[in-house]
């Protein structure tokens, strides 16, 4: 052969590009190791007492259209995954919550989803992560473990992935003038009674539609298309599209967590996921509508409906009604 700089740029050439194909399998291969061992899918699979210890998590379903831009949470809901029997518990948030926004460095009441927003605005250390895990753990007096933002296109990608989903709806549900994801014009929206198939992106419809029965039904909403997730992706057939799908999720994923952290967040939510499921969403009669001085509609949460909430959650329900008899009798006093 002749090895002229023609002849040797060609070697080199396909010499890089098979060294560029086993990189990127090596990458998937690591990828799919660390996800199984944080699942706990190899037999016999042992992890310390700590791993073994319930797990709370704040979910927020983030509209940042821009990297750039810091972004609201139009879905806000706490997850909390006890390994030792199995269970989850799923407590869902109305976006419009009037309440004080912790850990900026000014005092601020507004609705509970901007925390995202003006964390990152401030600037705060940890950003809108951490201003929302403080604002939603001193509302419901929970600890919360850590924080994940998913942005949309991710709940389209993760749906797309597993072909799509079934959603039962009970009656029907119509927005004449839904918008897109990117603003401008808007189109008519439409889930007829029964069941419905979703693929991404009217899965993406469906959590985002809010206007035909307020933030309930869109609460109720996205609890129905979390089911129907968590449904799919039990055995092979759903768990290693979510597994080719880890690269490019990974880049839209945004959390507070430590990567040691996220492994056994992994293998918590893993373990309980054929476990039962039960859901708690504030109701209409806890939250009173109100109008701010500048104009905007809010609702202003019944405290005793947010610790009764935060208790359930924690499943501790002894310990609440014990606050609660004990406030009847004057035994102690609420803090303001």
């Amino acid at each position: 052969m002749k090895k002229n700089g023609h002849t040797v740029g060609l070697v080199n050439h396909r010499r890089g590009g098979v060294v560029r194909v086993f990189l990127r399998m090596g990458r998937r291969i690591l990828l799919w190791a660390l996800f199984l061992a944080a699942a706990g899918s190899f037999a016999g699979w042992r992890v310390t007492a700590g791993w073994r210890q319930p797990i709370t998590l704040l979910i927020l379903g983030s509209d940042t259209r821009r990297d750039s831009a810091p972004g609201r949470s139009d879905t806000i809901f706490v997850l909390r995954a006890d390994p030792r029997d199995r269970s989850l518990r799923g407590l869902s948030l109305p976006r419009d919550l009037y309440v004080p926004i912790r850990g900026l460095p000014t005092l601020l009441t507004n609705r509970i989803n901007t925390a995202l927003f003006y964390g990152d605005y401030y600037r705060v250390p940890g950003g809108g992560r951490r201003a929302a895990r403080e604002t939603v753990s001193r509302l419901l007096n929970v600890p919360i473990d850590g924080v994940m933002v998913l942005g949309f296109p991710i709940v389209q990608d993760v749906v797309d992935s597993i072909g799509g989903v079934e959603v039962y709806v009970e009656n029907l549900v119509v927005d004449r003038s839904f918008q897109y994801m990117t603003g401008g014009r808007s189109y008519t929206l439409r889930f007829e009674p029964g069941w419905n198939y979703l693929d991404g992106r009217r899965a993406l419809d469906f959590v985002r539609l809010r206007r035909p029965d307020t933030d309930f039904g869109r609460m109720d909403r996205n609890r129905r298309l979390f089911e129907a997730l968590r449904g799919n992706v039990k055995g092979p057939a759903g768990f290693w599209p979510l597994v080719r799908l880890l690269p490019r999720t990974a880049r839209r994923l945004k959390s507070d967590m430590t990567f040691g952290q996220k492994l056994r967040s992994a293998w918590v939510f893993y373990r309980c996921a054929d476990g039962p499921i039960q859901w708690h969403t504030l109701a209409r009669e806890d939250v009173e509508p109100a109008v701010t001085p500048q104009g905007a509609q809010v609702l202003l949460p019944d405290p005793e409906a947010l610790a009764q909430a935060g208790q359930w959650l924690l499943d501790t329900p002894r310990a609440y009604a014990e606050k609660r008899d004990a406030t009847e009798k004057g035994l102690w006093t609420r803090s303001p």
